[in-house]
């Protein structure tokens, strides 16, 4: 099917559904007026017997004889509405239900017909489109048609923008490697989302920064300031393995255990407070006072102190253990430390261990 044709055929479906709409609202409007007419009949019969009454009453020996004999008349029976409540809110669900379905038509037709395609638009309506709740026959064949569209536009794009990309970076004397939508350089990895215009920033897979525009403008300043932050501090690894050490035992106190082994993402929260200054720690812990230390510069100084620099704390070297794969889902429990030259070349570790050795 071309996209032409797929167009002609999401505007036929949108006029079908539209029309749906009409009568379907037409016979909950008839509902509500039958409803509203059996109400004032009734409220019309109670007003009368009311008036009836009070007339009796006060005049019962002066009635008119043509009138014959006035006597309340019998209640009428109680009301039964044409539509149910439950059918009246099924007529109402069915309304959203068409009302959204017709704007999500119109939203996927108003994509394909725009030169070149939006893959932002293309997206949105394919999942308004997914999401609708009315059992339409033709409409999995459609999706079917239309992601490939999408999928076409979403290529067509990682390509023309993976290259912008890779230039912007070599400019910098900076290769990137990989293909969109997943494209690293050096440790730090840049995953790339066409559908919502962003991108974010990893080293390794720690984030840095987790939401930016999608320009390359854009990323080569995040790539920038993160490896600023990384590779520019002024750390001396003794003082720091010395706190890490400190950390260590906090988390093990903590934990209750004899076990050797602590935590690695616990000892890293100890470790950054530790590393706060004495007035945020004893006078007043202000958000101003705060010093930031990121998961990534402490996966950066692990790596730094402990893998290559093989500091070691009085006699006691650092070791870490490898996480299990059931661990590696939760980021409470490991981290990703880069060994290597890559984002890719390292592992997850859970656990931190000091131990003698000769």
């Amino acid at each position: 099917m071309t996209q032409h044709n797929l167009i002609s055929a999401l505007e036929d479906l949108r006029e079908r559904y539209t029309q749906r709409r009409k009568r379907v609202v037409a016979l909950n409007e008839a509902a509500k007026a039958e409803r509203t007419a059996q109400n004032n009949l009734h409220g019309a019969r109670d007003k009368f017997q009311e008036t009836l009454a009070q007339y009796l009453a006060l005049y019962a020996e002066d009635v008119p004889t043509a009138f014959g004999t006035l006597e309340p008349m019998p209640p009428l029976p109680s009301v039964t509405w044409l539509l149910s409540d439950a059918q009246r809110n099924q007529l109402k669900s069915e309304i959203n239900a068409l009302d959204s379905l017709i704007k999500a038509l119109k939203s996927a037709i108003d994509a394909l017909s725009t030169e070149p395609l939006d893959v932002v638009r293309l997206a949105k309506a394919n999942e308004a489109l997914q999401a609708t709740k009315l059992p339409v026959v033709e409409l999995p064949q459609l999706l079917e048609q239309y992601t490939q569209v999408l999928q076409s536009a979403t290529d067509h794009l990682s390509i023309s923008f993976g290259t912008v990309l890779r230039d912007a970076f070599a400019n910098e004397g900076l290769v990137l490697d990989g293909r969109p939508p997943i494209v690293q350089v050096g440790r730090f990895r840049v995953s790339l989302d066409f559908a919502k215009r962003r991108a974010s920033l990893a080293y390794g897979k720690e984030v840095m920064v987790e939401r930016m525009g999608l320009s390359a403008e854009a990323i080569l300043k995040a790539y920038r300031s993160a490896y600023k932050a990384l590779t520019e501090r002024s750390d001396d690894g003794t003082k720091w393995l010395e706190q890490l050490y400190d950390a260590w035992r906090i988390v093990r106190f903590r934990q209750g255990s004899d076990k050797p082994d602590a935590n690695l993402v616990a000892c890293y929260i100890e470790l950054a407070l530790q590393r706060q200054a004495t007035s945020f720690l004893r006078r007043e812990p202000r958000k101003t006072l705060f010093k930031e230390y990121s998961r990534a510069q402490f996966a950066y100084d692990v790596d730094l102190f402990i893998n290559r620099q093989r500091l070691s704390h009085k006699s006691l070297k650092p070791s870490l253990r490898v996480a299990v794969q059931a661990q590696t889902s939760s980021p409470e429990r490991v981290m990703w430390i880069v060994s290597g030259e890559t984002a890719d070349d390292g592992s997850y570790m859970s656990t931190l261990t000091f131990d003698e050795r000769g």
